[in-house]
């Protein structure tokens, strides 16, 4: 009889190695192998090393990423536990036991002594159940599926803080030079004050005007203190994204050596492929795809086999006598004759998630879509908007030169130089709000189409 258990427990432990799938041979999870998921190079269109050093600091330190990566990794552990169940569960569990009574026992004419009898059992143990249905391999695809939805999820995370951070980096530089020219205009129209209390007292100037010329000084000055205070601002989020609010200062470079690139005239529809919502949303729709085959096969019967293996005796110095091995094999069948509609009522339930997923697929393609369209458009508009500023600084320099040889023969007052200069400030200010706000647009289209170099798109 031990040898008839044996050998069934070793046909079940062979049958059980054999039955394995695939992917414990070393298979590896799928890949979706059109994302680029770092494009760093994206960067360099703009010319800016403090810049693309800054993204890489982004990407080793802010705690966003850490997360996101962290849930990934997590995720991937989740992939390794559900494969588990497709494995055998081996178990060693030693035990021991007395069994004992504390009187003599009559039964009729026959007496049992007073005894106590130990029992030592150094058992191997195997359970299994048969994935005839597939119902353990379509759940471990289903965590697969649920990892790289999260995955996407870090490469959106990723997406959004380089974008976030290089859109403050340009503000933060045109914060900086709107600074240095309203610094300008507050000291120009300090004088302008101090001129027109002069010309006030000499009788040349209505007190009106002096009032006036006063008024705008505070307004110049209450811009000054709130550009101040949007510079701390950026710069404290600069911080944050970076991963260390310990920094001194945050570097950037000069207003006068930002550089700009054209946009395409046109992106073709078919760059949404690449935005982490679309292909998460792909995979969801797989997933909740195997879910529905998961919980039909819920309702199937399981198998499970078992075996043992191991040596039992009554005294321990004796336990690996040959006679004292003993094995066990056996197969465990389960019926579920009634569950009150619960496990139907799941199937239905996971039909709906089905259902719902497609609805949210169609749903983010309309919407990234109209993001796209959106950001092309108001980059365009900031492009012309930015040329139309450049062409109306220039305009105002050549005025401004004009003025300034009237000056030198003395065909304008001092007051109206003033002014002069105070004009092309302005405009210096529109050109300078116009080609940070352009560069931003650029930053913003490269986040609608999901981290993509855009200006190699043209043709899709």
């Amino acid at each position: 009889m031990k040898k008839i258990n044996l050998a069934i427990l070793m046909i079940l432990f062979a049958f059980v190695a054999t039955a394995i799938p695939t992917f414990a041979k070393g298979k590896q999870p799928e890949t979706d192998k059109h994302i680029e998921y770092l494009n760093l190079k994206w960067w360099d269109k703009y010319n800016d090393d403090i810049l693309s050093s800054y993204l890489q600091d982004v990407y080793k330190n802010n705690q966003d990423l850490k997360i996101a990566n962290l849930k990934t990794k997590q995720a991937q552990e989740t992939v390794k536990m559900m494969f588990a169940n497709q494995l055998p569960h081996v178990g060693f569990t030693p035990e021991y036991s007395e069994m004992f009574n504390s009187g003599d026992l009559r039964f009729g004419r026959m007496t049992v002594n007073t005894y106590s009898q130990p029992n030592y059992v150094l058992p191997l143990t195997m359970t299994y159940e048969l994935d005839l249905w597939g119902k353990n391999y379509l759940a471990t695809k289903s965590a697969k599926r649920q990892k790289d939805i999260i995955a996407q999820n870090e490469r959106a995370t990723y997406i959004s803080m380089t974008s976030a951070f290089a859109s403050n980096y340009y503000n933060l530089i045109k914060t900086d030079e709107l600074i240095r020219l309203q610094n300008k205009l507050v000291n120009i129209q300090k004088n302008v004050v101090l001129l027109t209390e002069k010309q006030y007292k000499d009788g040349m100037c209505p007190l009106p005007q002096v009032l006036s010329e006063k008024q705008q000084l505070f307004v110049l000055e209450n811009e000054l203190d709130s550009l101040n205070d949007i510079k701390e601002v950026l710069t404290n989020q600069l911080k944050v994204y970076l991963g260390d609010r310990t920094i001194a200062n945050i570097k950037h470079s000069p207003y006068n050596e930002v550089k700009t690139f054209d946009i395409p005239l046109q992106i073709g529809s078919e760059i949404i492929q690449y935005r982490p919502d679309i292909i998460q949303s792909e995979f969801y729709i797989k997933k909740t795809g195997l879910d529905v085959k998961v919980a039909r096969r819920e309702i199937l019967p399981k198998i499970n086999i078992f075996g043992e293996i191991g040596f039992n005796s009554f005294y321990l110095d004796r336990i690996f006598a040959p006679n004292t091995f003993r094995s066990l094999a056996g197969i465990a069948p389960n019926f579920d004759l009634f569950s009150g509609g619960a496990k139907m009522a799941k199937v239905r339930y996971m039909k709906y998630e089905y259902q719902k997923a497609v609805e949210l697929y169609n749903k983010t393609i309309l919407t990234s879509l109209q993001e796209v369209n959106d950001a092309m458009s108001n980059a365009k508009l900031s492009r012309r908007k930015m040329d139309r500023d450049i062409e109306k600084d220039n305009l105002e320099k050549i005025k401004y030169s004009l003025s300034s040889e009237q000056n030198t023969i003395g065909a304008l007052s001092d007051l109206a130089k003033l002014k002069s200069e105070q004009n092309l400030l302005i405009v210096n200010k529109e050109e300078v709000n116009s080609k940070i706000n352009y560069i931003i647009s650029t930053i913003s289209l490269y986040k609608s189409v999901g981290g993509k170099d855009y200006t190699t798109e043209t043709n899709l």
